[in-house]
């Protein structure tokens, strides 16, 4: 289960846009675990922001820039492999 409050409240969240935060909230109650294994941004926008026309790999970037999530590269492919949330108390309730 996915602690809302340490989500909401948390600073590195906090320094990401609008549609950042979204995806990233969008990525805990979707997947609902640590480890994404989902390579396609184009699925990921298509299950989380369908509406919104945005850059999904700018998005990850800045997700991954203020340390919200780590990209796994194999192979030098990025997200070959998905990518996982750094902070696994964010799924303890």
């Amino acid at each position: 289960m996915i602690s809302i409050s340490k989500v909401l409240l948390d600073d590195d969240l906090s320094l990401c846009s609008p549609l950042a935060r979204v995806l990233f909230i969008g990525i805990l109650y979707k997947y609902n675990c640590d480890e994404i294994n989902v390579n396609s941004f184009r699925r990921i926008k298509a299950e989380i922001l369908p509406y919104d026309d945005c850059d999904m790999f700018l998005l990850f970037e800045e997700l991954a820039k203020n340390g919200l999530i780590h990209r796994q590269d194999v192979d030098d492919e990025y997200f070959e492999s998905g990518f996982y949330v750094t902070d696994s108390e964010y799924f303890n309730a």
